[in-house]
């Protein structure tokens, strides 16, 4: 997969999660905030998206703790708008809290959390660490193996063309 297409997957990916998000963010209090981010992503401000839900992040951080569901939105959006900007190689602080969080919310065998083992081997892979993206894609595919067959197949393919990479090594 090239990098546009790499760069695709992600976004389309995310786009996902955002508009999933918002069913998950139902009745969070930080629904106001959280929708003025949107509006600048929506708007390719992505560095000032960024920046506001990073500062939420932080204030979500403060009041509700490290591992609370709230963070899971706010999280989506930073790696969102991280990724839209073209910094996803910076986001994969942001996406290990996010699977765990997703694991511990929504259980270790949720499509999400599929979702972000996924990401998290597109990003490992855009950095040369192969035999991390395989691990990730590994994750990813035993769980869509369980609960989202329609992305079986895709999953594999990731995985062909990293163990083909690593051969070419």
């Amino acid at each position: 997969m090239h990098s546009k297409q790499r760069l695709s997957f992600i976004s389309a990916s995310l786009i996902v999660l955002l508009s999933v998000s918002t069913v998950l963010a139902q009745g969070n209090k930080y629904s106001t905030t959280i929708d003025s981010i949107r509006r600048e992503y929506q708007t390719r401000h992505f560095d000032k998206a960024n920046q506001m839900a990073r500062r939420l992040l932080k204030r979500q951080e403060m009041k509700e703790g490290k591992d609370s569901p709230y963070l899971i939105e706010t999280l989506n959006l930073v790696i969102a708008s991280a990724c839209a900007g073209k910094k996803c190689s910076d986001t994969t602080p942001w996406l290990l809290r996010l699977l765990e969080l997703r694991k511990k919310v929504l259980g270790p065998d949720h499509p999400h959390v599929a979702v972000t083992l996924a990401m998290l081997g597109e990003n490992a892979e855009m950095k040369g660490e192969l035999l991390k993206a395989k691990q990730y894609f590994e994750e990813a595919l035993a769980i869509r193996t369980k609960v989202e067959r329609a992305l079986v197949e895709p999953t594999r393919k990731n995985l062909v063309r990293i163990e083909s990479k690593m051969r070419q090594k």
